[in-house]
């Protein structure tokens, strides 16, 4: 996840590079490693619930059910972070300033906010094709990944792994 938060900091930069001249002063690569750092947290925190289902001790783990459960739930919080994110391209070049809590208070003044963000979004179309395509991208490598894990049952355990353990500790 964090070269799919790295990516879309990237596109954030790209799109809003005349509005922060300072980044050049500080150093880009320095601005990259504090996002890194930032999104660490970011992503510990959006993912507990998800970290905790994945080291919960179950034999559930190993069923379809679960593991589609666990896709599901890892694919919609972090493409909800990296909604927000390149959402937030929008916002800045719009006010000036990153995203905070006030942007609720501008969706819900009625129906001219909500004709205005359809506005942006019809206005910011290569942005919404970048975000389809990182959701679509970490859907389809976290599907990899999930079918290149493996859990140890006791069956398993017992039948292929036991020698091998017993020949390294002799």
């Amino acid at each position: 996840m964090l070269c799919f938060y790295s990516l879309s900091r990237l596109v954030f930069f790209l799109y809003t590079r005349s509005l922060f001249p300072q980044i050049y002063e500080d150093g880009l690569m320095a601005v990259f490693w504090q996002g890194i750092r930032f999104d660490l947290s970011a992503f510990a925190y959006l993912n507990l619930f998800f970290i905790l289902m994945l080291v919960f001790p179950s034999r559930k783990r190993e069923t379809k059910i679960y593991q589609k459960v666990l896709r599901c739930l890892f694919v919609s919080f972090n493409g909800l972070a990296l909604f927000l994110n390149l959402s937030d391209i929008v916002n800045v070049q719009f006010t000036g300033k990153r995203m905070t809590a006030d942007i609720l208070s501008f969706l819900l003044q009625g129906e001219d906010a909500n004709h205005v963000a359809v506005d942006f979004l019809i206005d910011s179309w290569p942005i919404i094709i970048i975000f389809m395509l990182l959701v679509c991208t970490m859907s389809k490598t976290f599907k990899f990944i999930q079918s290149h894990q493996f859990f140890f049952t006791a069956q398993k355990l017992l039948g292929k792994h036991i020698p091998y353990l017993f020949w390294y500790l002799v």
